[in-house]
């Protein structure tokens, strides 16, 4: 009985335990004229613990008093830009609860707001009891909508009969190379050198470890940031610090994670090429851009989760892939974890969540009937799973003390000195300065206007060395320049090759224009980002990171189209290896040249030691 009424029952129970949980916030007042101090009341019809969520304009707040209960706020080493209030949790009695909060400010009357946000409990809690049922009864609506229509037997490709860790020499040695190079740079600078925004995600790492929540989206550089990566650090951070290391020692052990997710990321890259079926000279153009390009390498070694972000992209690609080929009969829970776990690592990985969705709803389409009931199946976890981490990513970014609905999706990371964008016209996005990136030979955020107020010629350049200045190596190292002004010339055959296997891949029918969606649809999300927050360091090409891997198969794809002209062919493996040879050539004069040959020596000796 109770089975086959379980949805009445269920959402009767869920809004039995909103309506009890249910807190009313009144009289909120301040206790003098122009006083720092206000108070209000909390109505609880039980006794329980709130997420309260305190705002008074732009001013910090110093102490809450609820009920004799006392709680005093640390100082905000960081809020850089706006002051959205602070989150606590606060112990009601039944009843009324009378409380006071102070904040920084003795001169000019403010408007206090008092809210009452979900917490992280009675959200899972309402996600079963009422969100459950309601996604089962649209999934079922839905799976009725993809039943009137009729397709003829699957399309699918079989499962591709390779042995997925058989490869070349060559690709072995490109392979073994780059993680070489990753480990010798990681070791050589550890995560500090050539780092974006790294204070910010340090600052979001002890943050957690300190006070073990979650803060207020907007309260700092990284704060708006999906939480995973910071879940996994903080822990390691706080248990470091415990036994006594170094609070740099600490971040450097955390680079190690940056650093294993680099290499997951190509070995993982190497695979979702064989499965699409790539050619082997395919696989070596596109394994040689992933592993040798130096942002690439950058990224290995950062505190921050964008080399995360690389390595889960490239395993839910992998996994999407190999349970699409076989029609979800196997490697679909390893596909949604991949991508469950990188949606949670970053927002503008949200495609791959959608990428799967397509995958399941084609998959079903062509199935046959006994197999349907399977994937049906499959689409229903993803639902359940994919609708808890969407709820739980708006809870965490709902400020209920603003006005309306509002969601704090990104932070004010733009708002920098020197880095505003003039006015987004249409040269800004269709403008290619090629001359003037090789000029400069770099895409400093703080350089040559031509390059860094040109989309085109921005993302180009940030994509080979990131939005640094080299000049205090330029005079260590006379030949630098030349070095990056070749690597910039000769990489425009990474481009054409990147264009001619995107435009290819348009006309492909099935998973390859699926994979074009993809990566259009970040490119999309870069340009609103950079329309919303128009900035210079908005618009480096870092912001692609869930797209590495489709890029460099892009970019396969283009030099497989060659492969029937001789001389052409010829040409492009002269040009890539010489690419190749430049980055290395840079890659060691920036971990020896830059420090002395003898303080190199040194530090390669103590590397093998280890």
């Amino acid at each position: 009985m109770l089975r086959k009424y379980w949805m009445i029952v269920s959402i009767f129970v869920g809004l039995l335990y909103l309506w009890m949980t249910h807190v009313n916030v009144a009289s909120v007042s301040h206790t003098q004229k122009n006083s720092a101090t206000f108070t209000f009341l909390l109505d609880s019809k039980i006794p329980q613990t709130i997420k309260l969520h305190l705002k008074a304009g732009t001013y910090n707040f110093t102490n809450l008093i609820c009920e004799n209960a006392s709680i005093s706020f640390d100082t905000q080493a960081r809020a850089w830009f706006e002051r959205s209030g602070e989150e606590i949790n606060v112990a009601l009695k039944r009843g009324e609860n009378r409380c006071s909060a102070t904040a920084q400010n003795y001169y000019t009357a403010f408007e206090p707001i008092v809210a009452v946000k979900l917490g992280y409990i009675d959200f899972f809690v309402l996600f079963i009891l009422l969100g459950t049922p309601i996604l089962f009864l649209l999934y079922r609506l839905f799976i009725m909508l993809l039943d009137l229509f009729k397709f003829n037997p699957s399309p699918l490709s079989p499962p591709t009969n390779i042995n997925m860790w058989d490869a070349s020499k060559i690709v072995l040695w490109i392979i073994a190379l780059g993680i070489v190079i990753r480990v010798l740079y990681f070791h050589r600078f550890g995560a500090w050198i050539f780092q974006h925004d790294w204070h910010g995600h340090i600052e979001m790492i002890k943050y957690m470890a300190t006070h073990w929540s979650l803060p207020v989206p907007d309260t700092g550089l990284e704060f708006p940031q999906q939480p995973l990566y910071y879940l996994l650090t903080a822990p390691i951070f706080a248990l470091l610090m415990w036994i006594g290391l170094s609070e740099e020692f600490a971040i450097f052990i955390l680079g190690y994670i940056s650093l294993f997710s680099s290499i997951v990321f190509l070995i993982y890259a190497y695979r979702f090429f064989r499965v699409m079926e790539l050619s082997p000279f395919g696989i070596r153009v596109g394994m040689a851009f992933l592993a040798f390009t130096p942002s690439f390498i950058y990224t290995g070694a950062r505190i921050n989760n964008d080399a995360l972000v690389m390595g889960l992209a490239a395993m839910a690609l992998y996994y999407i892939v190999r349970a699409y080929k076989d029609g979800f009969k196997s490697y679909f829970y390893a596909s949604l974890i991949t991508v469950s776990l990188l949606f949670m690592t970053k927002v503008s990985a949200a495609g791959f969540e959608i990428l799967l969705f397509a995958t399941l709803i084609i998959a079903y389409l062509y199935a046959q009937k006994e197999q349907k009931i399977l994937i049906a199946q499959r689409i229903w976890y993803f639902v359940w799973i994919g609708g808890a981490l969407l709820g739980l990513t708006l809870l965490r970014l709902y400020l209920p003390t603003e006005e309306g609905v509002y969601f704090h999706m990104v932070n004010s990371s733009g708002a920098f000195p020197k880095q505003i964008l003039p006015p987004l016209e249409s040269d800004y996005f269709a403008s290619f300065h090629f001359l003037s990136l090789i000029e400069a030979s770099q895409s400093y955020v703080f350089g040559a206007d031509a390059v860094r107020f040109s989309l085109p010629t921005y993302q180009y350049g940030t994509m080979f060395f990131g939005e640094f200045d080299y000049g205090w190596l330029r005079e260590r190292v006379s030949s630098l320049q030349i070095t990056m002004q070749a690597i910039y010339l000769i990489g425009v055959v990474f481009l054409v090759g990147g264009v001619v296997g995107y435009l290819r891949s348009i006309v492909r029918s099935g998973f390859e224009l699926l994979l074009v969606l993809l990566a259009t649809l970040n490119g999309l999300l870069i340009v609103k980002f950079i329309v919303d927050y128009p900035s210079v360091c908005n618009s480096d090409f870092r912001y692609l990171v869930p797209s590495f891997v489709l890029i460099g198969f892009f970019i396969a794809k283009g030099f497989e189209s060659i492969m029937q002209y001789k001389l052409a062919t010829k040409i492009a493996i002269l040009a890539v290896n010489s690419i190749v040879i430049l980055e290395i050539l840079f890659m060691i004069r920036l971990m020896t040249d830059a420090i002395g040959i003898k303080e190199a020596l040194t530090y390669i000796e103590k590397i093998i030691a280890l």
